[in-house]
């Protein structure tokens, strides 16, 4: 009787051990998308137009800011970012962002990937906020 006894004590102690284990496993390998956000936002990066260049999912799009805008091309300032949507527009490649006056592009925390060629990059996350 002793014996049966110490087994299911066994097999208990050992479910709990792995349970432990995998929930500890997948904390450390829960994916996240790459998005950090921070506790409260940050910083106007950008009073100007971005330009849509990748979107990302449901409301996500990577855009690099617009310096200036002419009626052939759009001179982009090498400020690339991704921006959040908190009026549930979707975006699309190419399209223009105007910031309505009185507003910026706030950062609220930061986005790591992998491009195509394998290297990592971290760029702002922004969302139109009040000044």
């Amino acid at each position: 009787m002793k014996k049966w006894i110490v087994f299911v004590l066994g097999f208990v102690s050992g479910a709990i051990f792995l349970f432990f284990v995998l929930l500890i496993i997948g904390k450390s390998s829960s994916n996240d998308n790459g998005m950090t956000y921070f506790e409260k936002p940050g910083k106007c990066i950008s009073t100007k137009e971005f330009e849509v260049i990748q979107v990302i999912g449901d409301g996500y799009a990577l855009a690099r800011e617009i310096v200036d805008r002419t009626s052939l091309i759009n001179i982009p300032s090498g400020l690339l970012v991704l921006v959040t949507n908190d009026n549930g527009e979707l975006y699309y490649d190419d399209q223009i962002i105007e910031v309505p006056k009185g507003k910026c592009m706030r950062q609220i925390g930061v986005y790591e990937y992998q491009t195509k060629s394998e290297n990592w990059k971290t760029v702002p996350i922004v969302q139109v906020m009040n000044e």
